[in-house]
């Protein structure tokens, strides 16, 4: 059974690294995409959501991975990149995880798969994104 934080260097060291922090966005990904718990748990035992995704990625079967809420909300061809953004933010590797600045590029990419334009075009036309720049302030610094 896989193990939910495999970041060897964590369970060595108990330090979180940048590394770690892109196999849990990957986690996140993984659960908005899916609308399913990292952990599904139930009397004896506990199905983790990387457990649960990978045949379905192995076998093309975006329809089974993707939330229900989101189908007919959501192209194939962006839902496939999230999906493949969130797989290779959980490689069992960290030295294989991305930075967090590719994965940031790759979910512009997404984004622009699903909205048929450039992501600063979208940001341009879309002011529901923005954030207060106060609440920036409260943010955890990065590691």
């Amino acid at each position: 059974m896989q193990e939910y934080c495999r970041s060897v260097r964590f369970h060595s060291s108990g330090i979180l690294t940048k590394k770690s922090d892109v196999y849990s966005f990957g986690i996140v990904l993984l659960e908005l995409i899916t609308g399913r718990p990292a952990i599904k748990k139930s009397p004896g035992i506990s199905l983790y959501i990387i457990d649960w995704v990978t045949p379905l990625v192995e076998r093309g079967d975006i329809q089974s991975i993707v939330d229900s809420r989101l189908r007919g909300q959501l192209k194939d061809s962006a839902a496939w990149k999230v999906v493949e953004i969130a797989m290779s933010c959980i490689s069992p590797s960290s030295c294989k995880r991305p930075n967090m600045e590719g994965v940031l590029s790759d979910l512009k990419e997404c984004l622009r798969l699903e909205t048929g334009i450039g992501y600063d075009n979208y940001m341009d036309n879309s002011a529901s994104l923005e954030m207060p720049s106060a609440e920036l302030d409260m943010a955890p610094k990065p590691r």
